[in-house]
């Protein structure tokens, strides 16, 4: 059924991950009985297989077009679609491998693994899970019964999650398109108001998916990792980095930071191994410089931390401080991760930092799409049509606003771990679902689906 639902939109999708769940099955079999020479080249084959697919699909263009613009060659790219999930799905399937040849995982049957790969709430935009977490809750007896209260408290998961992702990151999302299309229009109010708006936009977008994930597990009694832990009440970006897409740092932790070293050999290779780190997991999320920015943004603010040994501090102020920095200097790194590439970042700096002022943001706001609002706009359009950019601009402001207070509070997890589902906050629950299907006026993506 997983395969079906990953299939859906192109069947080839079910192909590719059909062919590479046989292909990681394969090589752990054959792991059983083998030397540790071979369990070597098993390893290394696994790894190639792997990162090869997932390099073919998701940056031989960008390969191409690097080797043309060093090389002054004019080698023409492939029109590749991107399987969705991919680099979540290899990056499991990858886990696994290394698990399986560090003695670390044990030997699961095709049908176990199958499942674990394809396990469809978290199958196409994480979080990333291991085989540990998953596999042996798949193959508890006990969890093939219903649990209600499980139950219960996944349909509440899921639709705190979706409101999440369509009540803010929606409405949030036109005005950032509008801007990151036009640029060299924005003055400085609007583009700093509109990188914190897609700071909130991708915050409340991949935690709301993530939440939406762990309560369709939770329906069937099935507990997935929690990605997102309030990222942005942080006082310094290595918490921060403990805190956002917890899984992927995870991941690259255990099998990236960890083998190259770690903070075990000496202040330098620690540093080193941040850059490292942080530019494979810059262009994780996207074959472009400007995600490999991005990415080095983050390890540059770490090896400050770490060099001057920057903790969060013990004062109410100075904590507010640094909350403050780290919050600002992650929106500021956003830049690089939303445009389309260094020229289009370099020219958004350029325009916050030109200290222009001429309301641009009022245009911008014009691209909100409240429909909730439909009947006040078209009121307020025949009254006096000149009001309706103060409306607008008002309704992207109190969303922002509130996004803004919600992500610095506690995370879901922690608000539902107190929580009593009673009669009113089912109906409660139930009102938000209605106005979060009512407000799906039209094709909602997920940001993560293009990672």
């Amino acid at each position: 059924m997983s395969l079906i639902f990953y299939g859906y939109f192109n069947i080839s999708y079910s192909l590719i991950l059909i062919g590479s769940i046989g292909l990681n099955h394969i090589i752990s079999k054959l792991m059983d009985k083998s030397s540790l020479w071979s369990k070597k080249l098993l390893l290394i084959l696994g790894v190639i297989l792997n990162l090869g697919i997932l390099g073919y699909f998701k940056y031989y263009n960008f390969f191409i077009d690097n080797i043309n613009s060093v090389f002054h060659l004019n080698i023409i790219g492939r029109n590749i679609l991107l399987p969705l999930g991919i680099s979540f799905f290899t990056f499991q399937q990858l886990s696994f491998v290394i698990d399986r040849y560090k003695g670390d995982a044990p030997s699961y049957n095709l049908t176990e693994y199958a499942a674990y790969v394809t396990f469809f709430p978290q199958l196409i935009a994480g979080p990333i899970v291991l085989h540990s977490q998953l596999i042996p809750q798949l193959c508890d007896k006990s969890k093939k019964h219903l649990n209600i209260e499980s139950f219960e408290y996944g349909i509440c998961y899921f639709v705190l999650g979706l409101s999440k992702k369509i009540l803010i990151a929606d409405l949030l999302a036109s005005p950032v398109n509008y801007a990151f299309t036009n640029i060299a229009a924005l003055d400085t109010p609007s583009s700093i108001l509109v990188i914190l708006a897609f700071a909130m936009e991708i915050l409340f977008d991949f935690s709301g998916y993530s939440d939406m994930a762990i309560g369709l597990g939770k329906m069937f009694g099935i507990e997935l990792p929690v990605n997102f832990n309030s990222p942005m009440a942080s006082h310094t970006i290595k918490e921060f980095w403990k805190r956002w897409h917890i899984t992927l740092g995870n991941f690259f932790t255990n099998y990236v930071y960890i083998p190259l070293g770690g903070s075990r050999k000496g202040k330098a290779r620690t540093l080193l191994n941040v850059i490292i780190l942080f530019s494979l997991s810059g262009l994780w999320h996207g074959a472009d410089w400007t995600y490999v920015l991005w990415g080095l943004m983050q390890a540059v603010a770490i090896c400050i931390e770490t060099i001057f040994h920057i903790k969060t501090g013990k004062n109410a102020i100075v904590r507010a401080v640094q909350n403050a920095f780290t919050f600002i200097y992650f929106s500021l790194s956003l830049v690089f991760f939303r445009s389309d590439n260094v020229r289009d970042a370099l020219l958004y700096f350029k325009r916050m930092f030109s200290l222009d002022s001429y309301h641009y943001i009022y245009t911008v706001c014009k691209s909100v799409s409240f429909n909730e609002g439909y009947v006040l706009q078209k009121y307020i359009q025949m009254r006096n049509a000149g009001y309706e950019a103060y409306y607008l601009f008002a309704i992207f402001m109190i969303t922002l606003v509130i996004a803004i207070i919600l992500s610095l509070g506690k995370s879901l997890k922690d608000r539902m771990s107190t929580r009593k589902i009673g009669t009113r906050y089912a109906l409660f629950i139930s009102i938000l679902f209605i106005w979060c299907v009512l407000s799906l006026g039209s094709v909602s993506t997920f940001l993560y689906f293009n990672f």
